[in-house]
């Protein structure tokens, strides 16, 4: 007569968007992510005694070890690119746990969280002269509005594809962080009475799209805008 164990450990690898350690509603799991199982070292899980065995999340970000002994384990994320661990579950922020496995146990509690890196920004200047270019003694605008709209499979607080706001601060700055790789549409809502001179894709029409790499610091992204009545009385004087 031959007799497998049942015990088992698992469970999510999760985008943790704002970084609170929770896997809350919209958080998604992640994919294609290495975890590994270390047993204890008389305990042979394929790979030899002691030696460690290795799964990858399925598309909701699930995983699972089966069929497991008795014992000491250690459980070991491979960190996605441009992502930090902000979800652990002994607290120790490491993409490692240990866990005691009783005779039969199934303990679906090794859940980790991983908020990205990337960034979007960066300055809406008021474009004096028009060229396209902050020159010096060109001062960034403050409050005005910034979109930022992602692909229909990221949530970046508002819900799937939903697009975020945020506003230029005294240094006409603004930035949008801890973004997973991704393509996003920046779009500016122009101030009043101001005409766009400078977009990054020169096209002069407050938009631009970008591709976010992996953990990716992106502040390229700058707008530039002229009174229309300074640009009406340039094209007068030429």
């Amino acid at each position: 007569f031959g007799y497998q164990s049942t015990g088992q450990i698992g469970d999510t690898i999760w985008q943790d968007t704002n970084g609170d350690g929770v896997q809350n509603p919209g958080e998604v799991g992640i994919p294609g992510v290495t975890v590994t199982l270390t047993p204890p070292a008389g305990v042979d899980l394929g790979n030899g005694p002691g030696n460690p065995v290795n799964t990858t999340t399925d598309a909701n970000g699930n995983y699972t070890f089966d069929n497991l002994p008795p014992g000491d384990y250690t459980v070991t994320v491979t960190p996605p690119a441009g992502m930090n661990n902000t979800g652990d579950p002994d607290g120790g922020f490491d993409s490692t746990a240990d866990v005691s496995l009783a005779d039969g146990e199934v303990n679906l509690d090794q859940d980790f969280g991983y908020q990205p890196t990337g960034q979007i920004g960066d300055t809406i200047w008021n474009d004096l002269n028009g060229n396209g270019v902050q020159d010096p003694g060109e001062p960034g605008i403050p409050g005005v509005t910034v979109t930022l709209t992602p692909p229909a499979n990221v949530d970046l607080g508002n819900g799937l594809g939903q697009p975020v706001d945020t506003t230029t601060d005294a240094n006409g700055n603004y930035s949008f962080d801890n973004l997973p790789a991704a393509n996003y549409d920046v779009t500016v809502t122009p101030p009043p009475g101001m005409s766009n001179t400078g977009d990054p894709d020169g096209t002069l029409d407050s938009t631009t799209n970008l591709d976010l790499g992996p953990g990716e610091v992106n502040l390229d992204q700058d707008f530039g805008y002229q009174s229309v009545s300074t640009q009406l009385t340039l094209d007068k004087s030429t």
